[in-house]
């Protein structure tokens, strides 16, 4: 007997996702009630509506996975050759039949209801969205597909479970006769190989199953589909059922989006008609503005909105934090990306990539350069251009909103291009002119406009940090010399500073005593934000593989970001990891509790890394100081972004006690022994 369960949820039941699934329930049941002379045994569950954190694709309509017990079916299996035994020749075989063993399922489904729709000769299907927008369907479908494969590999453990899944698209409005049809055009390169239109069995799901996952030959076909490597389905429905609900720091983040929006917010009022800067320094609520206008324009405007970052792992959690804000999550409406993927992208789009994505960033600048001066010399509208010439990603260049978030560090030509682009009015930033990263000089975006032409706000009261926090972020700044000085939040009491010259991995007890703390107030590992050192794979190899080392010590789980992004893909930490961050790609994260673990060591290697090619008249400087004055406030600024990330409790060990950061902490703890703990 083979149980088909639907799961159903309440805010969805009733959707038309909901209707196909419970429709798709029907076909299965009465498949293995009409094939009951086999003694088949199983489970199979069907998700409606699934929302999946951390991945690019959230939104998938209908997930289907099961384990069957003694089910085997006949699958026609494509042309190929076969060869001879004897004589060691290959045959050409037009066709191939297989009984194939199934003994589990795992598939996405995407479906469409829209009546008009392309194919072309690419095996791409497209619809026709509302406003005559053309939809890649084949391109959606492919990565949910991966989206769930890296999703379920990420929580069940890669090394003990490798996941299959496949995809398939289901137009409900087509008719068979047209998917027929369609598929004997052989001169066109057609194969909907993972269609299914108005009426199919589960037969037909069957063979779209095995064909993906087909190898060289029928035992590869057999043995990597009838893998076992499947959790029990407890343990994966518990997995696709969850929304990862993170400990009170995600919560009070969904409480600052959610409750309150732009309605009654000045800097929201006129986008659409000026460029909107949200100006502030850094803890001033900057990102949490854009979410809060993000989903203002989506459920009050129907506008769409793609969010632009430096940094993959901060849209991992910008992409989580929508995803539990409510149940509004549509991935076509509101998305993020970093913007060195957006601009590869763009340029593939336009022909104009001849380049892997690793080349593309070695020479960012050069492929900058030749993709603005091409959109200059077009003579149609921009917009027009790119429409007609990215027919097979054009959904790239159909937000109706860009927001860019940490824009201070946009280089002028990132600016230029997404202007042409989307309109001047319809850009959206956040900016801190004491956070920048790739350059010494914050890029303009008002260069070039009236007044009236931009709406900008100033952030100045602290939303992140505690108020003990804020204050010793206050003091190292005037300590140091640095333009810096932040309102303390007096509506935000405690906080601690816990400063060690201690090797923090000798110290377990600490490690033990910070873990426990999250536990006591309701946060998870997750929560726990660990810096150090640089993301120079090459130079810092060996720091990098100790510190791996120390952490696995710890027996805590954890998420290494120090993995060069080009091999780490797209995993990114589940609630019970720690984090695991170099320093330089900590901005716009944030913790619970941040350790700042070497300060002193790093900092020193910045000093090293920078003095040669650091240029002075590019910052603020007076007459009374000397540039290497000035170079050294340069430095010794790069401690406020680790400092900022902090909510509760801020940890920093030392390497070496006599260096000027650790004077510096010491006179700071000398006059604060009540909110700065010194180990």
């Amino acid at each position: 007997m083979v149980n088909v369960h639907l799961e159903e949820y309440a805010n969805t039941k009733g959707s038309f996702e909901y209707q196909c699934a419970k429709h798709l329930k029907e076909i299965v049941e009465n498949y293995f009630t009409q094939d009951s002379k086999r003694k088949i045994n199983g489970d199979i569950s069907i998700f409606h509506n699934v929302q999946i954190p951390t991945q690019k694709i959230r939104d998938i309509d209908i997930v289907v996975i099961g384990v069957l017990d003694n089910y085997s079916v006949d699958i026609d299996l494509p042309k190929k050759f076969k060869k001879n035994k004897k004589t060691g020749n290959k045959k050409y075989h037009e066709k191939i039949q297989e009984n194939i063993k199934v003994k589990n399922i795992c598939f996405t489904i995407e479906v469409k209801k829209h009546k008009k729709f392309l194919i072309d000769g690419f095996e791409a299907i497209r619809v026709t969205m509302p406003g005559d927008k053309i939809h890649d369907v084949t391109a959606q479908s492919e990565k949910q597909k991966y989206s769930l494969k890296c999703y379920l590999e990420n929580h069940l453990g890669k090394k003990n479970y490798v996941v299959y899944p496949s995809n398939i698209i289901w137009l409900p409005n087509l008719s068979i006769d047209n998917t027929q049809y369609l598929d004997a055009k052989k001169n066109s390169n057609i194969l909907l190989y993972n269609l299914i239109a108005n009426q199919f069995d589960f037969d037909d799901i069957i063979n779209i199953n095995v064909m993906q996952n087909r190898g060289h030959d029928v035992e590869n076909i057999r043995a990597k589909f009838s893998n076992p490597n499947f959790d029990p389905m407890l343990k994966v429905k518990e997995i696709i059922n969850q929304k990862e609900i993170y400990g009170n720091l995600t919560r009070e983040k969904l409480e600052l989006i959610t409750k309150k929006l732009i309605k009654d917010q000045d800097y929201g009022k006129n986008i659409g008609k000026k460029v909107t800067i949200i100006s502030g320094k850094p803890g001033t609520g900057k990102t949490i503005k854009l979410l809060r206008l993000a989903i203002d324009l989506y459920k009050n405007h129907d506008k769409s909105v793609l969010l632009l970052t430096y940094n993959k792992m901060l849209v991992s959690d910008i992409s989580r934090t929508l995803f539990l804000a409510s149940d509004f999550g549509d991935y076509e409406k509101v998305s993020t990306k970093t913007i060195h993927k957006f601009f590869y992208d763009l340029m593939t789009g336009v022909d104009l990539k001849d380049f892997s994505f690793r080349n593309f960033i070695t020479d960012y600048d050069t492929h900058l350069d030749n993709l603005y001066e091409y959109l200059k010399t077009k003579t149609l509208t921009v917009k027009d251009i790119l429409n007609e010439e990215m027919k097979s990603n054009n959904q790239l260049i159909s937000w109706d909103h860009i927001m860019i978030d940490e824009a201070q560090d946009c280089n002028e030509k990132e600016r230029d291009i997404l202007n042409l682009i989307f309109g001047k009015e319809n850009i959206i930033i956040s900016q801190s002119k004491s956070q920048l990263i790739r350059t010494v000089k914050p890029c303009n975006w008002k260069a070039g406009l009236l007044q009236n032409e931009y709406s900008q706000t100033n952030e100045k009261r602290g939303l992140r940090q505690k108020l003990n926090l804020a204050n010793f972020v206050n003091q190292y700044a005037k300590k140091e010399k640095l333009h810096w000085s932040l309102d303390l939040p007096f509506k935000l009491p405690g906080g601690k500073v816990i400063i060690t010259e201690s090797d923090y991995f000798k110290k377990s007890n600490l490690h033990n005593s910070l873990i426990e703390k999250l536990k006591e107030d309701g946060n998870d590992e997750f929560d726990l934000l660990f810096l150090y050192g640089d993301n120079n794979y090459k130079k810092d190899a060996n720091k990098i593989e100790k510190i791996r080392t120390n952490l696995k010590n710890l027996e805590t789980p954890y998420w290494d970001g120090s993995l060069d992004p080009f091999h780490r893909g797209d995993i990114y930490p589940n609630k019970s990891q720690i984090r695991y961050v170099p320093y330089n790609v900590c901005r716009g994260l944030e913790g619970w509790i941040v350790v700042c673990h070497h300060l002193d060591d790093y900092l020193l290697s910045q000093y090293r890394k920078e003095k040669n090619t650091f240029v002075s008249q590019d910052l603020e400087i007076n007459m009374f100081e000397t540039e290497e004055e000035v170079f050294r406030r340069y430095i010794y600024n790069k401690a406020i972004i680790p400092f900022t990330r902090a909510i509760d409790t801020l940890v920093i060990t030392l390497k070496n006690k006599d260096t000027r950061i650790s004077t510096a902490l010491k006179e700071i703890f000398d006059d604060n022994v009540d909110s700065i703990e010194w180990i």
